[in-house]
């Protein structure tokens, strides 16, 4: 599943100095790509990361640990992609202003 967001994910809030900061060494590249996994199906994702094969690793370190931990196999285990776009000044204004979120 491959899923498209506009703006920045952070799992801890940045300053505005930091997103300005952010925005301006992104440089000319106009998106990125994450990977997120998820253990559980249904459940939140467990874990972000910028490579797919490093997410890959990580949920074959996972199902080796359910199963030995809880003795079972694990169920299906989920990779996401998210397309990042870079967004203009003007939303990122919006966004440091409070007028919109991300």
């Amino acid at each position: 599943m491959t899923g498209s967001i506009v703006g920045f994910y952070n799992r801890q809030p940045k300053s505005h100095a930091a997103i300005l900061s952010s925005y301006a060494t992104w440089g000319r590249t106009m998106a990125i790509t994450a990977y997120a996994y998820q253990v559980n199906e249904g459940g939140a994702l467990n874990g972000f990361a910028s490579s797919i094969e490093e997410v890959a690793e990580t949920l074959r370190q996972a199902r080796s640990e359910i199963r030995l931990e809880d003795g079972h196999e694990p169920g299906t285990l989920s990779i996401f992609a998210f397309d990042l776009i870079k967004p203009d000044l003007e939303q990122l204004y919006a966004v440091l202003n409070q007028d919109a979120d991300l």
